[in-house]
């Protein structure tokens, strides 16, 4: 919803953001996508009401967080900077977020013996619990920016629905129990994603053969980082709620998610800077970066992070 007020499209050269909606005006969009945001806010503050204020603020930062970055993705990657760079921006944001992770238990909670992966209780739990998540890591979040090269970031954001089907399906499969309602909403998800997708494809079908393979594309990274997501957050949910898998025989203490942050993104950045030291070019990606990218894409990390 937050796209369609922010959809990005140039015009002429101009590198303004404007609203382009097939049979509505400007001024009728922007107002009918203004309050159905609204309501979105409003929804999330009644769902998330009784946790405090506290929670209800973080929960609408993390929302707007989400789309503020895959709207800025989109532009860098459009007409107006037509920077396709999707790997080497995840290095830079997954940069940031190990720097803020360092400086947190190096210099806030002065505790720098979390930076170690023994200071899981073993090497053996790293191994086996955080080197995943790094690898997962950088294909949610790099083939999600693939993507949105190719096709629509609402596109992408609607196939993202798709990924609390993913993890509640395999949060169960490896033990954790969901109550009824939890389901419910799951199918919700999932019937969206569907029909949404159903509609990008018949697009795709219905395009040129050269814009069919790029939309194809596009789909197919976009469906890979939703499973990369899912792997990811199931992965991490047993660092964080070990209990809720009692049923495997977890008996390891709750990691907190700085901690987590911490082991999880150094290595998650060595593993994006490889693959896109492989598949882009480093010299052309510092050429094209001009001060008005930098900025885009340093708000993009800031949001991430």
């Amino acid at each position: 919803l937050l796209h369609v007020v922010f959809h990005n499209s140039c015009s002429d050269g101009d590198d303004r953001l404007v609203i382009e909606q097939p049979g509505m005006t400007s001024g009728l969009g922007r107002a009918a996508a203004v309050a159905l945001t609204a309501a979105v806010f409003f929804g999330i503050c009644v769902i998330v009401r009784q946790r405090g204020v506290r929670v209800v603020v973080l929960t609408c930062l993390f929302v707007a967080s989400l789309v503020s970055t895959q709207l800025s993705m989109k532009v860098l990657s459009g007409p107006v900077y037509n920077y396709k760079f999707p790997g080497l921006v995840t290095v830079g944001h997954f940069s940031t977020v190990s720097l803020v992770a360092y400086a947190y238990w190096l210099v806030w909670a002065r505790e720098p013996w979390r930076c170690s992966p023994t200071s899981l209780g073993s090497a053996s739990r790293y191994l086996r619990n955080v080197v995943p998540i790094c690898l997962c890591t950088p294909v949610s979040v790099i083939f999600n920016n693939e993507a949105m090269v190719f096709v629509g970031a609402g596109v992408v954001a609607v196939i993202g629905t798709l990924a609390p089907v993913a993890t509640a399906v395999l949060s169960r499969a490896c033990g954790r129990k969901l109550s009824l309602l939890s389901w419910l909403g799951v199918l919700v998800a999932f019937s969206g994603g569907v029909v949404i997708s159903f509609g990008e494809v018949s697009q795709v079908e219905d395009a040129e053969n050269g814009d069919k393979s790029l939309a194809t594309k596009g789909l197919v990274f976009a469906f890979m980082a939703v499973f990369g997501r899912a792997v990811k957050i199931v992965l991490t949910d047993t660092l964080l709620s070990p209990t809720a898998y009692a049923s495997q025989g977890q008996k390891d203490e709750p990691v907190s998610i700085m901690h987590l942050y911490v082991l999880q993104f150094p290595l998650s950045t060595l593993i994006s800077g490889t693959y896109s030291v492989a598949t882009e070019s480093v010299s052309d990606a510092w050429d094209q970066l001009m001060p008005r990218i930098a900025g885009a894409s340093s708000s993009h990390k800031a949001c991430r992070s």
